[in-house]
């Protein structure tokens, strides 16, 4: 049995990596597998992206986003950022255990009520 790969295109690869965005997003933009993207990035030279700095405009937002409440994953999510750039920038902020188990409890309670 042959198989067929399709050779994702570098340039696009490299243009995205370098804005910052993740293997696993660009998979998705491109349609392609992670492990294309990883190959395409070993070609180039480019093996991991370059981070990000946080604006003043995206502290701010996820300053007020977590006084009001959210889950320092919901901020991630809505930053398009990984968690742990926001548990290192705001230390002792978001839920604690307690608090992220009651939140699955009342959605898995909600889940079963929509049935």
């Amino acid at each position: 049995m042959s198989r067929r790969y399709t050779r994702v295109d570098d340039e696009r690869v490299e243009q995205l990596t370098l804005r910052g965005l993740s293997l696993t997003r660009i998979a998705e933009i491109m349609g392609c597998s992670e492990r294309a993207v990883s190959r395409a990035r070993k070609r180039i030279g480019v093996a991991q992206p370059i981070p990000r700095w946080m604006t003043p405009e995206e502290i701010a937002l996820a300053e007020q986003m977590l006084d009001d409440g959210a889950s320092l994953t919901e901020v991630a999510r809505t930053l398009d950022r990984h968690p742990t750039a926001l548990w290192k920038r705001f230390p002792g902020r978001g839920w604690t255990s307690e608090q992220t188990g009651q939140y699955n409890a009342l959605r898995n309670l909600e889940a079963r009520l929509e049935l």
